[in-house]
């Protein structure tokens, strides 16, 4: 097997050239070639290391040079015209591969016998110092249409290169987004959880200036994204989901809205103090959906209605259930549940009762502060292999509770990296990115009718809690994704109407049901970004702050050592 490393240059700096090239030599090993292709050059020094490049005959190299500058995306379709390798592997000029990396890659090509590859990347600053490990998530639809996350380093075959047509100029900036989105048309990518690339973070590139993405940049990304819907029966709304990054948010929407039923499992009556104010929850919770949905446009002039059913106890006044939606002009009705409380018992019943063709599960202590909320979840599910569509839950004081869960290393927490809610969250940007997760909480739950029941409902052996966890696990051992719009945002009064402690007697079930799932790190690799939280004055909290104090004494050092301009390489250099 065979592999074409491509290297777009254009006078780039000759130290991190040198370093680059030598990089992908030592990945060579005799094996595999390498084309570079000089987009037009004016640098001496960038114009003489090409030659040595050009007249070494050690290494399988070839050095094409285009007389003006043509731009990215015609220099990468002319060095790839004339690439023998059955796969191509595509290197920035300032970027450094990973030897180790590169032949995990090439193994996964092998063993699956697969045509398209990523690894995790290493980015690094200007001079070469660490910035952060980037552990990518497995392949998700959701998030590479939000932002291009598979880049660094990429290995695809040469025949899917061009069943596609290659890179079209007119994209460059995001020129890669456009190739994968039009690629995954036919095929997924597989991700390879090994590091195999150093990306290189500069101030100022041909898709960014002064760290702010070009507007050239965001619309390619833009136009990428409106071709990709093309097939797509109805409206396609994109818009840049954070101004200054490349991150997008797509909402195709249906000609016709579907109708919809919020079902809200409650014991009427039940309040709680915030901020020194008492306040019925329903009330609060109703209130919100009113505000929120009474403004809602239909789609292309098609009516649309929704529902709200309360799943009450079975001794709660049903006149003041209907009463209290009347207020709020909501149509729907309370629906007693006989029996002892169980709370996947509830929701089971409300979608037995509902007429909607979306399910929306909410707790009544809950408040939906997004306008319009529903178009986001409509969207979402229009995809026939998504199960559940929730958003990003508030703790009252505005910071992050929850946005999805990880479900990983035998346990299930709330994913919450960072707790303010405007910021990027994770390398992801998975508070900006809509993107699968490994389960969705049950306080807002948004599915198609159809789907629930195929799935089987909420498994009522979980009475008070993991019922959501367990129905979305089910769901993807099913093939189906679980996707999270940070957009929804809802304020989640935690655990208002019942003790948050669970058995362990439960937690050991869910475990037992799940085993094979529970007992990695997890596809979506949350594990990496979520913050420990211990005791003050434990064992591990002791430790962990240690910790800390080194880490922070290795960044004085790095910084100090930023003086000088480039960090030793133990790298041997075939060609200075």
């Amino acid at each position: 097997m065979k592999v074409s490393f491509v290297v777009p240059i254009f006078n780039t700096n000759y130290r991190i050239l040198q370093i680059c090239i030598n990089s992908i030599l030592h990945a060579i090993n005799g094996r595999h070639e390498l084309v570079i292709v000089d987009d037009g050059s004016t640098d001496n020094q960038t114009i003489r290391f090409l030659e040595k490049c050009r007249s070494n005959e050690k290494f399988n190299i070839t050095v094409l040079t285009n007389p003006t500058n043509q731009g990215v995306s015609y220099s990468l379709n002319r060095a790839i015209d004339v690439a023998t390798g059955h796969y191509i592997a595509l290197v920035d000029h300032d970027d450094l591969v990973i030897r180790s990396g590169f032949e995990i890659a090439v193994k996964h090509l092998q063993y699956y016998d697969c045509e398209w590859v990523y690894t995790n990347e290493m980015q690094v600053d200007a001079k070469g110092y660490l910035i952060r490990s980037l552990y990518k998530p497995a392949y998700s639809k959701q998030l590479l249409r939000s932002l291009m996350y598979i880049n660094h380093l990429q290995i695809f075959s040469k025949d899917l290169f061009e069943t596609v047509g290659g890179y079209r100029e007119g994209y460059e900036g995001s020129q890669d987004h456009d190739l994968a989105l039009r690629m995954t048309k036919f095929t997924e990518p597989k991700h390879v959880p090994y590091f195999a690339y150093q990306w290189r973070i500069m101030k100022t590139t041909q898709s960014r200036q002064d760290w702010i993405v070009s507007s050239h940049s965001v619309n390619s990304s833009t136009q990428a994204l409106k071709d990709y819907f093309n097939d797509f029966e109805g409206q396609v709304q994109i818009e840049v989901a954070k101004k200054g990054f490349s991150v997008y948010k797509c909402r195709p929407l249906p000609k016709k809205m579907p109708n919809f039923s919020i079902i809200i499992p409650t014991k009427l009556g039940t309040t709680r103090t915030i901020n020194g104010l008492t306040i019925e929850l329903l009330d609060q919770c109703l209130n919100a959906i009113s505000e929120t949905l009474s403004q809602l446009d239909s789609i292309e002039n098609e009516p649309y209605s929704f529902e709200c059913l309360l799943i009450v106890n079975e001794d709660d006044d049903l006149q003041y259930g209907q009463a209290i939606l009347d207020k709020y002009g909501l149509h729907g009705k309370p629906i007693p549940d006989p029996g002892a409380f169980n709370f996947s018992r509830k929701c089971n019943l409300g979608a037995q009762h509902a007429s909607g063709e979306i399910l929306i599960f909410l707790n009544d202590d809950t408040k939906i502060i997004t306008k319009n909320w529903i178009l986001d979840v409509v969207s979402l599910l229009s995809d026939a292999d998504t199960a559940c569509v929730g958003g990003m839950l508030l703790n009252p004081d505005g910071t992050v509770q929850s946005c999805g869960d990880n479900i990983s290393l035998n346990s299930a927490t709330h994913y919450s990296p960072n707790p303010d809610p405007s910021s990027e969250g994770d390398p992801m940007h998975r508070y900006w990115a809509d993107h699968e997760t490994t389960s969705i909480t049950g306080a807002f739950l948004a599915c198609r009718k159809i789907s629930f029941f195929e799935i089987g409902e909420f498994r009522e052996v979980f009475a008070n809690s993991f019922q959501d966890i367990d129905f979305c696990l089910r769901a993807r051992s099913s093939g189906f994704s679980c996707v999270i719009s940070p957009h929804i945002k809802i304020i989640h009064y935690e655990s208002s109407t019942r003790n948050p402690a669970v058995d362990n007697a439960t937690i050991e079930a869910l475990r037992s049901f799940h085993q094979s799932t529970m007992a990695g790190k997890g596809q979506y690799n949350l594990w990496a970004y979520q913050p420990i939280k211990v005791k003050w004055f434990s064992k591990s909290s002791i430790i962990d702050r240690l910790r800390r104090l080194r880490n922070l004494g290795l960044k004085l050092i790095k910084n100090l050592l930023r003086l000088y301009p480039y960090p030793r390489r133990r790298i041997k250099f075939f060609i200075k």
